[in-house]
């Protein structure tokens, strides 16, 4: 009856109101998830970034420490032809894990504890100072034997810790729920899209039936 009473105007402003407050809350809510979804995605490749970073870095030392012991072996067993080719590798070796070094100091680590950081940073740069640096120092006099103890003594424990901090890095990104989240919204996306459809589906069925009757 009192749908009866109303105009086919008024109705139809009714209905036309309820598709706009409907379809107007799912575009707020679909933007607001999209928009969390770009956040994790940001946290998520910038997490790998910064991982892909410490992992070269890391690699990097270790190059350069191999080379500089290829160098030795070179010096000693008198194959002096290939010492300066070798020792240019290591030294380019130990200038690009520096330059990620401080790459990896530059950018941002979202969702990481800042000592997790610090201690990737200053273990990475142990090594480089207080191992690498020495035995360039070391071999370039033609001391072996302070070489070889400062290898032994000082850059494997030293690589030893950055390797640790290495691991605990990638632990903490391995764990993050990053994919996990946005799969998350993008299926309340589809939930609530769905649920849309059909609230729309009934009112024009509902709208039907009043114009008919």
């Amino acid at each position: 009856a009192f749908l009866r009473n109303m105009t086919i105007r008024k109705v139809l402003l009714i209905v036309l109101t309820l598709f706009l407050l409907l379809w107007g809350g799912v575009a707020w809510f679909t933007l607001s998830a999209l928009n969390q979804a770009t956040h994790y995605l940001v946290v998520g490749n910038t997490q790998v970034e910064g991982l892909n970073t410490l992992t070269k870095g890391a690699n990097q030392s270790m190059n350069a420490a191999i080379r500089l012991n290829q160098v030795v072996t070179l010096m000693q067993s008198g194959k002096l032809t290939d010492v300066d080719a070798t020792l240019a590798q290591a030294v380019n070796e130990i200038q690009n894990s520096a330059a990620s070094l401080h790459a990896f100091a530059s950018m941002p680590h979202p969702q990481m504890e800042q000592r997790t950081v610090d201690e990737a940073l200053q273990s990475w740069k142990n090594v480089l100072e207080q191992g690498l640096q020495p035995m360039m120092t070391s071999l370039q006099d033609k001391k072996f034997a302070e070489y070889r103890r400062i290898f032994r003594d000082d850059f494997h424990p030293l690589n030893e810790t950055f390797i640790s901090a290495v691991n605990r890095y990638q632990a903490v990104a391995a764990d993050d729920h990053t994919i996990q989240t946005i799969d998350q919204l993008v299926g309340w996306c589809k939930n609530i899209l769905i649920v849309a459809l059909l609230i729309g589906a009934l009112i024009l069925v509902l709208t039907d039936r009043y114009l008919v009757g």
